[in-house]
This record gives C-alpha cells, sequence and structure tokens, in this order.
C-alpha cells in the first residue's frame, strides 16, 4: 500500500510537470514512504482513526509555525488563525490574488475583538 502511494504521487506529479521545490518535496515524500514501509503501518493508524503524516509534511508544519513560538509572543486564537492563514497564501505564492480579492469591495472581514 505504501509504495502504491508513492507510485501514485510520483504520476500525479508528472501529470501535472512539477518541476523546483513543488518536485523536490513530492520525490521526498515518496522516498520516504518507500524508506519507512516495513516500519510504517499506514492501514494500522488509518483503522483506528490516527492522523497520517510523513517527515515532509512535519517538516513544512515546523516552519509554517515558527513564528507562533516567539518569546513574549502572546496569540488569541483569530490572532493566529489569521497569520496562519497569511503564512499559508504567502507560502502558497498567492498573496497578490489574495491581497487583490481581501482590498476588494464588499469583501473586507475585520476580526473580531480580543
Amino acid at each position: 500500500m505504501r509504495r502504491q502511494a508513492a507510485h501514485a504521487i510520483r504520476s500525479e506529479a508528472d501529470r501535472r510537470k512539477l518541476a523546483g521545490d513543488q518536485r523536490t518535496a513530492a520525490d521526498k515524500s515518496c522516498q520516504h514512504r518507500n524508506n519507512n514501509a516495513d516500519v510504517v503501518h499506514y492501514d494500522r493508524a488509518l483503522a483506528v482513526g490516527w492522523p497520517i503524516t510523513d517527515g515532509v509534511v512535519e517538516d513544512a508544519a515546523r516552519h509554517f509555525t515558527d513564528r507562533f513560538d516567539i518569546t513574549g509572543s502572546r496569540w488569541s486564537v483569530p490572532g493566529a488563525e489569521a497569520l496562519a492563514i497569511l503564512r499559508a497564501v504567502i507560502s502558497n505564492g498567492d498573496l497578490d490574488s489574495y491581497w487583490n480579492y481581501h482590498c476588494a469591495p464588499g469583501t473586507y472581514t475585520p476580526l473580531p475583538p480580543n
């Protein structure tokens, strides 16, 4: 099953003609799955409702959330959610289109007060 997943990821990456960092991330994920196929039992984890992730996803999550861990900082839930959304938009390269949408008439939604 794990090797099938890696094959499916590579096939999809080929179909989408991924290159650069995107292709590297897909290939690293496949390599992780293949290297750990004998010790990682995704089928068992899924059967008991555990979430599935791998080292590539964990690295991305750590990079994504590092700004929340600044000494002395305090975050409200709405503020943390706003920062998480903004970091995702920037990481995906969608800041310009997000900002244009956000600034368009009728789309502004202020954060609730803390």
